[in-house]
């Protein structure tokens, strides 16, 4: 049975989705076809997120039996090494165990990103993709704990998703410290190169693989135009009969101009509020000082309001 030899565990909205395909890329690395499976937090679970869109969004690429998740690793072949990426492992407290349970040795990833920055990228993920009923943040975040309540899935959690201290300690408590390696947002974006360097050297794969620095982080916000955004965004983004024809019909550069116009130039981030800002730096505060101690990492940028 094929399980992954490492996991990268999240967070949700810091940069993990290009780390994915900079992963993908790697000759000697196999990883999981599907992005965020979630099994380690949903095995033996129903798939029933009852918040707009999820039906068509988590609840269809969860997997929640271990057979079907190791399917996944069928074709790993003789890859060096193996992993996945699903955001709700930092988060889900769960998955930890689970994790414990089937791949106790796995090497476990992880990358932070300030967590009100983190939590308002998250509401425009979420606006961009119509899921999002409120248009200002402040209203979002007041019927936060009614969402956890009605089992909405985890991006609308804006605020809980960021307590990092609390979710790195379960993770702590069961798994060695060395299995755990922790990178920052800012990382990924100041030094692509030298974080997939240090990754590539973890995972025992040829660290002198050349990555295409080309593919960065993706700026989060609102579609410029609506209609742009509705008819291409299925073509880059989307499971689809349009996606799986433009596989066909497309070459890989033309694809990949598209998703630059949609996801980049098709873009504007509206300003974060200063007063929410304020705010959620306020409600983080004890937590980021907590996480900078047990990660050794100095994250007083974080604190500035």
């Amino acid at each position: 049975m094929s399980l992954p030899s490492f996991i990268l565990l999240g967070a949700a909205k810091a940069g993990t989705t290009v780390l994915w395909e900079h992963l993908k890329a790697h000759p000697d690395i196999f990883m999981c076809p599907v992005k965020e499976p979630n099994f380690f937090a949903m095995e033996g679970k129903r798939a029933a997120f009852a918040g707009p869109g999820d039906d068509a969004a988590i609840n269809r690429h969860c997997v929640t039996d271990l057979d079907s998740y190791s399917q996944l690793y069928s074709e790993a072949g003789k890859a060096q090494a193996c992993g996945e990426a699903s955001n709700l492992y930092l988060y889900s407290p769960d998955a930890p165990a689970t994790v414990r349970h089937y791949v106790p040795d796995a090497k476990l990833l992880v990358v932070l990103r300030n967590p009100a920055d983190r939590a308002y990228s998250s509401f425009l993920h979420l606006r961009r993709d119509e899921r999002e009923p409120f248009t200002r943040f402040r209203d979002a975040l007041a019927h936060e704990a009614e969402r956890v309540s009605a089992n909405w899935e985890h991006l609308w959690h804006y605020r809980r998703m960021g307590l990092y201290s609390e979710q790195l300690t379960r993770y702590f408590d069961l798994f060695d410290r060395a299995q755990m390696h922790i990178y920052l947002y800012e990382d990924l974006l100041e030094s692509p190169g030298d974080v997939l360097r240090s990754i590539f050297t973890l995972l025992e794969v040829d660290p002198a693989h050349e990555p295409d620095l080309s593919l960065r982080t993706s700026a989060t916000g609102l579609p410029r135009n609506r209609w742009v955004h509705r008819v291409l965004w299925p073509l880059i983004d989307q499971p689809s009969i349009l996606k799986s024809l433009a596989k066909r019909l497309t070459s890989e550069r033309v694809r990949r101009m598209i998703s630059y116009k949609v996801k980049v130039k098709n873009i504007r981030k509206p300003e974060f509020p200063p007063d929410v800002r304020r705010e959620l730096t306020a409600y983080f505060r004890e937590d980021v000082l907590r996480l900078q101690t047990m990660i050794g990492r100095d994250l007083s940028a974080w604190l500035a309001p």
